[in-house]
């Protein structure tokens, strides 16, 4: 069976829900017992509502994402890292894009950087590890998009003159786009920006969808919404003719 079938996605909760109310789970996957075991102590007793789900290996991965979801995925990779723990972290953001990864290791060399949102030295200073943590299971609670198409969505942002970055999830594709007041400033897809990688993003069929509420980005873009989304079609059109 292809990894990718292994993560079945199970029944999603709504995100968005304050920490409070429910616990924040993190996906601990480390081959050293000892660290594994401080490791997933060190997360509970920072964080009561952390529940840590500690495997050594990466099949007891895929059976516990299958199960359950999950906050954030903390993996500790040994040099040379394995495999199939690669091959986990890059079905990982095919499957469940607004997942974040946190990695312990002493290097990232083997390791697409797009399969990772964060990285600590191994073996981890715990203050930096649960900073980073905590960091990223906010970031992962924040507001999962369902329901409505990135253009329609893009276009109550502007009404609204909303402030924020919308991360975009497309197979193994992944972009965002920071809106200021409204206005879309900036779009990035790998090391494409502006225009073509708004339209780029535009063109991907049913992305998933997050939204943070924080806008930190150099202006690649200007016109507007609308304007955009309107050459944007034209263009389309224009390409299928």
């Amino acid at each position: 069976m292809p990894p990718s079938e292994l993560l079945e996605p199970p029944i999603a909760r709504e995100r968005g829900a304050p920490l409070g109310e429910s616990p924040g789970r993190i996906l601990l996957i480390e081959a050293d017992p000892l660290l594994r075991e401080i490791l997933a102590s060190g997360l509970e007793l920072h964080n009561r509502r952390y529940r840590a789900t500690a495997v050594a290996e990466a099949l007891s991965a895929y059976a516990a994402l299958s199960a359950a979801e999950h906050d954030l995925v903390l993996a500790g990779l040994e040099s040379p890292p394995p495999a199939d723990l690669l091959r986990f972290l890059e079905v990982l953001r095919e499957v469940f894009p607004s997942v974040p990864v946190l990695l312990v290791a002493d290097e990232a060399s083997g390791v697409e950087a797009s399969t990772y949102d964060a990285r600590v030295r191994r073996p981890p200073e715990m203050d930096e590890l649960l900073a980073q943590a905590d960091r990223l299971v906010r970031r992962s609670r924040q507001s999962v998009v369902r329901g409505i198409s990135l253009a329609s969505l893009l276009q109550v942002i502007e009404l609204e003159r909303k402030t924020c970055t919308v991360r975009v999830g497309g197979g193994e594709n992944h972009g965002r786009i920071a809106v200021r007041g409204g206005e879309l400033i900036h779009a990035q897809v790998g090391t494409l920006t502006g225009r073509e990688a708004l339209f780029t993003i535009l063109g991907w069929p049913a992305p998933g969808i997050s939204l943070e509420e924080s806008c930190d980005e150099e202006t690649t873009l200007s016109g507007g919404a609308q304007k955009l989304l309107l050459e944007f079609y034209v263009r389309e059109d224009h390409h299928r003719r």
